[in-house]
């Protein structure tokens, strides 16, 4: 029986040490504080704590603990479109700035076990099947999960992906530390019905430009440019460069 005092460390400090006990009671526990939404959207804290072999600790000994929660300014959730200007500190001062869209909670999490074996099925797939049309708005479905427990929320994100109209792929070459290197310059046409607000449209084309890089090597890159039917460019994201390992 050790004799030495409990100690609690968090979780990103664990180092397996089940080799080590020999049958001796530990006397570190690492805790780690979760953070999740039940069906209805209520926020639910959860600490949780494991012993030196990673499992969840059954037998704590007694103990107290105290937490300090800081949340948002719950006024802020009702915020509109232009009503935040304030920059964060150190910004230059001959710059301005305002919200493009209103203030929204974030997503529930993903309650499905297997949930991302299609998702990851899809990221193994070719370039040249997934910049198109059909094959974006495939592979933007993927991140839709809540048709059966908030079909409002499932509704508003297949609205999103209803509104590509045309994608369309170009080969560009950019210089990166004077050498060539070729890209790919994907011209894409929203329809500006399917979206509340230009700030929801810029959000989702963040969105999409984000995760194309997935789709290419690190050697190449992938540049997006935004354009409605009644507007020619609308926005042009800079390019960002591949997240695959060269094999």
């Amino acid at each position: 029986m050790t004799t030495s005092p409990y100690r609690y460390l968090p979780i990103a400090q664990f180092t397996p040490a089940a080799e080590l006990l020999a049958g001796e009671e530990p006397d570190y526990f690492y805790y780690q504080l979760r953070t999740e939404r039940d069906l209805l959207d209520r926020i639910q804290h959860r600490l949780h704590f494991f012993d030196l072999t990673g499992k969840p600790a059954r037998n704590l000994p007694e103990l107290t603990v105290a937490c300090d929660f800081t949340g948002y300014h719950e006024p802020a959730v009702a915020l509109e479109q232009g009503t935040i200007s304030v920059m964060q500190e150190g910004s230059p001062s001959h710059l301005s700035v305002h919200n493009i869209m209103p203030v929204t909670p974030d997503y529930p999490p993903m309650l499905q076990d297997n949930s991302g074996w299609p998702l990851l099925s899809c990221l193994a797939s070719p370039p040249i099947l997934l910049f198109t049309p059909e094959g974006m708005r495939h592979f933007l479905r993927l991140f839709n999960h809540y048709t059966e427990f908030n079909r409002p929320l499932s509704r508003h994100i297949q609205r999103h992906i209803d509104g590509i109209i045309q994608v369309e792929e170009s080969l560009i070459d950019r210089m990166k530390l004077g050498c060539p290197v070729r890209g790919c310059l994907l011209s894409l046409t929203l329809n500006p019905d399917c979206y509340a607000n230009p700030g929801e449209m810029y959000r989702f084309c963040r969105l999409i430009h984000e995760a194309m890089a997935c789709f290419v090597s690190q050697s190449t890159f992938v540049k997006l440019d935004v354009s409605t039917p009644n507007q020619k460019i609308l926005w042009e994201f800079k390019e960002v460069y591949g997240a695959r390992m060269e094999m």
